[in-house]
């Protein structure tokens, strides 16, 4: 606080106050590459200009990532520069899964007993890491029409893989690509949540959910005729799309040929 003068009636002038509070600002700042795809480095570049003590910067955080990344242990303490006088730049791991997008990312600067300002710093494009389905597979993967009463109830199995998350996989389908001898694909499963894919019937899968893992085993209960027309060999495909944030066009990602076969 610096003294100031009020003048009063009759000509008295007495001391008061006049507030000089200093508030940091950005010199410059730059973000180096400006797209990285998840478990790259990203340069972050500051320099702040603050008229008060230099020892009043307390702290610098980056704000602006995606939740996922900083749940999987993205730092984002900054080193406070040297002086007023000098820019500083952190290299910065963004850990996977990191979910694809075009990002604001800020400093805020703690200075002064606790008071906070927040100072952008620039963009980054998360790019967008196609999923991959790693096995895919059913549970049980036959049954004998000898030893069974109608239905019996199984489970379909796939892994998917994505370093946005691995909930970035999106309508996956269990489609069929053909069955020896040429049959109905009603003739296999007794439920009828059924779609199309390219014209074959397909049957709906469940999504994966988590967004803060880069992979998740995902099930879906199923019943599964048994007392129809054997020996059959049915070939399948898990199909689905991997979702750009905003980043671009879904791509439609598919797995290996999943078989499944019925007995005398």
């Amino acid at each position: 606080m610096k003294p100031a003068f009020v003048i009063l009636a009759g000509g008295l002038a007495v001391a008061g106050c006049q507030s000089t509070s200093h508030v940091p600002s950005l010199r410059a700042a730059a973000v180096s590459p400006q797209a990285i795809f998840p478990g790259g480095q990203v340069d972050i570049s500051y320099g702040l200009q603050y008229e008060g003590a230099w020892s009043d910067i307390e702290s610098i955080e980056l704000k602006g990532l995606p939740d996922n990344t900083l749940a999987a242990g993205t730092q984002t303490d900054m080193p406070k520069p040297s002086s007023d006088k000098r820019a500083t730049t952190a290299p910065l791991l963004v850990q996977e899964p990191a979910a694809d997008g075009l990002y604001n990312l800020s400093i805020s600067v703690t200075y002064n007993g606790g008071r906070e300002v927040t100072l952008p710093v620039g963009q980054l494009r998360i790019n967008d890491a196609p999923s991959e389905i790693e096995f895919a597979q059913f549970e049980p993967g036959s049954h004998r029409v000898s030893e069974c009463n109608n239905v019996i109830k199984g489970q379909f199995k796939y892994a998917v893989s994505d370093a946005n998350g691995a909930n970035d996989f999106k309508n996956p389908r269990l489609f069929l690509l053909s069955a020896e001898p040429q049959t109905q694909v009603a003739l296999l499963f007794a439920q009828d949540n059924f779609t199309s894919v390219r014209g074959q019937p397909a049957l709906a899968l469940n999504e994966p959910t988590k967004s803060d893992a880069t992979k998740e085993l995902v099930s879906t209960q199923m019943s599964i005729n048994c007392d129809g027309p054997a020996p059959v060999k049915w070939t399948w495909q898990v199909e689905g799309v991997s979702q750009f944030g905003n980043a671009g066009t879904p791509v439609r990602i598919g797995s290996e040929p999943v078989q499944y076969f019925a007995g005398e």
